[in-house]
């Protein structure tokens, strides 16, 4: 998704600032599928801007898994995720496997690293000593 948007001073939230809900919407409508859109800083009305990916990188930090029951190949299983915690850099999740009849077969905890790169800084940028690309 790349491209360039107005938000028309009529769509306006806080003072000086585009209403969240429908800019999230203008963001997303550059997306092909279902979207996500975070605002990280206020929108401005009136002015042009770019509308550029979040390209925010995780890496699996810890994986835990138990499996709590049978599970027999082909079988169809629904998986169901969630955000536990956030520390910092750190994002917990849970998630679990349930069979179709909804008996739970499978229960796992990860922890995801958000890296250090931003949209918002600059390249090479130094934060505690790591260049941001």
């Amino acid at each position: 998704m790349t491209g360039s948007l107005t938000v028309a001073r009529r769509f306006c939230g806080p003072p000086g600032s585009g209403n969240g809900g429908y800019v999230c919407g203008l963001i997303a409508g550059f997306l092909d599928g279902p979207a996500e859109v975070t605002l990280r800083l206020p929108p401005p009305l009136g002015s042009l801007w770019d509308a550029v990916p979040d390209d925010t990188q995780y890496l699996l930090g810890r994986f835990a898994a138990r499996q709590l029951g049978a599970i027999k190949a082909g079988e169809l299983l629904v998986v169901v995720g969630w955000r536990l915690a956030a520390q910092g850099r750190k994002i917990l999740a849970g998630s679990a496997l349930f069979t179709a009849s909804g008996q739970a077969v499978g229960v796992a905890q990860a922890t995801w690293i958000r890296l250090l790169r931003s949209p918002f800084l600059p390249a090479n940028t130094q934060i505690a000593g790591t260049a941001i690309a």
